[in-house]
């Protein structure tokens, strides 16, 4: 198959069992490149965007995270760090979107370290114009492992594995970035080289994204050590042009990668059922960072964070994220099972395998109350204690 012949690996896999194996397969695959040292610092860079989780296709599955942190203890590695710097908004509201998204419940299972790299030490490099701080961290690394997600862009059309990188500035850095987003996208990729890219393509997000997209069920797993060759064969199978993708065109006009692989990848014959962007003229303005830098400027912040504000920008387009202060609180969660329809879904969701529909489980072993189960339930027979907080909104939908 053509992905074969590009160094690819594509895994079917929509369950929990499905991802671990696949995952497992990719270390198989990747052993030579592993560090010798089982002391080597592992880092894991997944998209945490913001405080939606896999569900709605806006961030990173947990179940691929738990799946690699696993392929790793595993081989005995012992000092791996799991790490994103959500975007500008969530930085700006300073929430911790890593608890939200109980990554950090998840790495502590696993015994690996989290961190956001909004607020870790940074050191410099060089954009196409100018500099920006990033994340040291991502500099300093043994071996890094890059997990994106499949999303659509208003923007860039869609976003995988070069553009995943942008979580390692640091903060408001991100903002220079979009002086010259397709350039940049190669000095972001020249300076911080990931060793394997893991994609998570099982809930993969279609339409208005990045930030508010529609969430599609493509259940696939894709691996492979070049970006540039992912990306081009995610823009394949969900049905772009290299066109259609900018930063793609500029790539083949750079020549980054070879004709025999072009050819290779215009040959495949997959496909997935993608919804593409609609351009938004309006928002693309907007998000201008000249506009970008007054909405967070003192006088004005105050007027841009109000509700009404966001009941304006957020159907034009212009605002993809409003941020609820208000955290979850669950203290306690069971099954009931007069409700349940044994349709498993909880067991194929959860990232840390728990047999919730035996007979005698309890929540209270092993759970990190990601939530996965409660909020795709279709009967509503995962119940919980305690405050949902900004999930509230997210469960009546």
């Amino acid at each position: 198959m053509s992905e074969e012949k590009l160094g690819l690996s594509v895994f079917e896999a929509k369950d929990v069992e499905a991802v671990y194996n696949s995952v497992e397969t990719v270390f198989k695959k990747h052993e030579s490149i592993l560090p010798k040292k089982r002391d080597a610092l592992i880092f894991l860079k997944p998209n945490f965007n913001n405080d939606l989780n896999t569900l709605t296709a806006t961030t990173t599955d947990l179940r691929v995270i738990a799946a690699v942190l696993s392929s790793f203890k595993k081989r005995g590695y012992d000092n791996i760090v799991v790490a994103d710097g959500p975007n500008t908004g969530a930085f700006h509201s300073g929430l911790n979107i890593l608890s939200r998204l109980k990554v950090d419940a998840l790495a502590k299972h696993f015994g690996a370290r989290c961190l956001d790299l909004n607020r870790e030490p940074t050191t410099e490099i060089n954009l196409q114009k100018g500099t920006a701080k990033i994340a040291k961290i991502c500099k300093d690394v043994d071996f890094f492992i890059n997990i994106p997600k499949i999303k659509s862009h208003m923007e860039f059309g869609m976003s995988c594995a070069l553009k995943n990188l942008i979580g390692c500035l640091s903060g408001f850095e991100k903002r220079k970035f979009h002086d010259n987003p397709i350039e940049n996208i190669f000095k972001l990729n020249e300076q911080v080289k990931p060793n394997l890219h893991i994609v998570d393509g099982i809930i993969s997000m279609g339409g208005q994204g990045p930030g508010k997209g529609v969430p599609l069920e493509t259940n696939l797993i894709i691996a492979g050590t070049n970006p540039f060759l992912i990306d081009l064969f995610v823009a394949k199978i969900c049905g772009f042009s290299f066109e259609e993708v900018k930063y793609l065109q500029r790539a083949l006009e750079m020549k980054v990668v070879s004709e025999e692989d072009v050819e290779l990848i215009e040959a495949v014959d997959r496909r997935i059922n993608f919804i593409k962007p609609k351009r938004n003229r309006l928002a693309e303005f907007m998000l201008k960072n000249f506009f970008v830098y007054i909405r967070y400027s003192p006088l004005f912040d105050g007027i841009m964070s109000s509700k009404w504000s966001s009941k304006i920008l957020v159907p034009l387009g212009i605002r993809q994220d409003v941020y609820s202060k208000q955290d979850p609180n669950i203290s306690a969660m069971k099954l009931n099972k007069e409700k349940c329809n044994q349709c498993k879904k909880c067991v194929e969701l959860c990232p840390m395998r728990l047999k919730i529909l035996d007979k005698n489980f309890d929540f209270q072993n092993g759970c990190i109350k990601c939530l996965y189960c409660f909020l795709a339930c279709p009967e509503n027979a995962i119940e919980v204690e305690g405050d949902l907080g900004y999930l509230k909104t997210f469960k009546a939908e």
